[in-house]
């Protein structure tokens, strides 16, 4: 039984139990482009239950990761140069004083015509200095320094991997697959089958056949040749005819035998 329906308020309006029916127990569906909103949301839902995967990852959202890290050795090296300048003043002043005293005395010496040291003159002698200075100095200076090293160092390099970090929501991948569903072209259609991923189809595009009358009729002979259930259409004919006879005589004999019952006269006009 093949039953095929352009929405679905046609089955609703048959009636609720139609519609449960035919969505419940037509468990072969193919289903074409070109549906409105609703439809699509229920039948998405139908067609993809147990299909949707609420772990793919948004792939316009993944970044990267640290999950790892690895010793290497890193070169350093740094230099530098420094300047300065600057401008001093210098100013002291002070003042000394001082005493000296001294004394002394000239002999000469024993020899053949003096029997001892002989005292010829005798001195005695004091001194006093007193001073003050002052003094005043004013300079620049001006120092470069230049500096350089150079050195390895252990340390610790990330490992970045690139991983999800967000995934579609059931509502994001049911209004994924109506949009599939609502955009297909002419021509494709998608398809669930019982116990089977839902697949997406095209179906093939059939040129109008051409064959001549005889082979027309040698088809239908030996169609009815080979079924039980095909007779000639005149046959067929006369026997609806009889059938439709018959049921008439039985409906004249129900009336004939069935008792006639008077009219209630308060029915009367």
């Amino acid at each position: 039984l093949i039953l095929a329906h352009q929405h679905l308020a046609q089955l609703k309006k048959a009636g609720e139990d139609v519609y449960y029916a035919v969505m419940t127990d037509a468990k072969t569906k193919v289903i074409f482009g070109g549906l409105n909103v609703d439809d699509a949301e229920v039948l998405a839902e139908q067609a993809f239950l147990g299909e949707i995967d609420l772990e793919e990852a948004k792939e316009s959202l993944n970044k990267p990761v640290v999950v790892g890290y690895i010793r290497t050795w890193l070169n350093n090296y740094t230099s530098g140069t420094s300047r300065s300048s600057g401008t001093n003043q210098s100013r002291s002043q002070g003042s000394g004083e001082g005493m000296s005293e001294n004394e002394g005395e000239a002999t000469r010496p024993m020899d053949q015509f003096f029997l001892e040291d002989q005292i010829i003159a005798q001195t005695v002698g004091a001194s006093r200095i007193s001073s003050n200075f002052q003094s005043e100095g004013e300079g620049n200076f001006e120092m470069t320094a230049e500096s350089e090293s150079h050195g390895r160092s252990e340390s610790l390099m990330p490992v970045l991997q690139v991983m999800p970090s967000q995934v579609f929501s059931y509502e994001e991948q049911i209004y994924k697959a109506m949009a599939l569903m609502v955009n297909q072209p002419a021509r494709h259609a998608l398809v669930k089958l019982p116990k089977k991923h839902t697949q997406f189809i095209k179906t093939p595009f059939i040129k109008t056949g051409f064959a001549p009358k005889t082979m027309i009729n040698g088809f239908k002979e030996k169609a009815f040749i080979l079924s039980d259930f095909a007779r000639p259409k005149g046959e067929i004919e006369i026997e609806i005819q009889q059938r439709q006879d018959l049921l008439a005589e039985k409906a004249k004999e129900l009336e004939v035998g069935k008792p006639k019952t008077e009219e209630p006269s308060k029915f009367r006009g």
